[in-house]
């Protein structure tokens, strides 16, 4: 089973809680996983597992100020890979559970192309 990446937080509700479905949330520009926490904690209280990340040159993937806001050498195409790990992740735990994604600002396009090339693991997207 692979792991969860460092740089991800995922919430479970509690044992008596019923796990309805599964989340991911993809965050926007100049924002960091940190910032959903409250709405991941209110969705795992509502029975829903939640994964966060931060995105390449944001939060934890960023080590000195001068990554800031720098997505690397592969830009997008190694968010995606990043997104689809966390992605295979979640279905290998909760296989049947109907699997979303949340992405907000610049979260909801890299979401809208992550749709575009692995629309077959989505059950729904929401964009904001």
């Amino acid at each position: 089973m692979q792991n969860l990446p460092d740089y991800a937080t995922i919430y479970i509700p509690d044992e008596s809680t019923e796990i309805r479905g599964t989340v991911q949330i993809i965050h926007g520009m100049a924002e960091h996983q940190r910032r959903y926490k409250d709405f991941s904690e209110f969705l795992k209280s509502s029975g829903y597992v939640v994964a966060t990340s931060d995105l390449r040159g944001h939060g934890d993937h960023v080590s000195i100020n001068e990554e800031l806001g720098y997505f690397g050498e592969n830009g997008v195409s190694g968010m995606l890979g990043d997104i689809h790990e966390i992605t295979f992740y979640i279905k290998e735990r909760y296989r049947d559970l109907p699997y979303f994604i949340l992405g907000h600002d610049m979260g909801a396009l890299i979401a809208a192309v992550y749709l575009k090339k692995y629309d077959s693991f989505l059950n729904g997207l929401f964009l904001s």
